[in-house]
């Protein structure tokens, strides 16, 4: 986790228990039944799959580097 979303969870990190093989957007369902505070920022972020933005529909095996990455301002 990133920014804002390392800063509500109190962490960099998560364990999110999914069968496998699953899809970002069901995963991202996941982290909202789990982290319900972070649910609005869960519902603006992007997901990277080894280091590359992934789709809601990109299928994840259990062997990937998953980041959750939220919206990022400034000038």
């Amino acid at each position: 986790m990133f920014a804002l979303a390392k800063e509500k969870s109190g962490r960099d990190s998560v364990e999110i228990l999914l069968s496998l093989p699953t899809s970002v957007r069901q995963l991202k369902e996941k982290m909202t039944v789990d982290y319900p505070n972070l649910a609005p920022l869960i519902a603006i972020s992007r997901v990277a799959v080894n280091r590359s933005f992934a789709t809601d529909e990109q299928t994840i095996s259990g062997n990937e580097e998953i980041a959750l990455i939220p919206p990022v301002s400034g000038g």
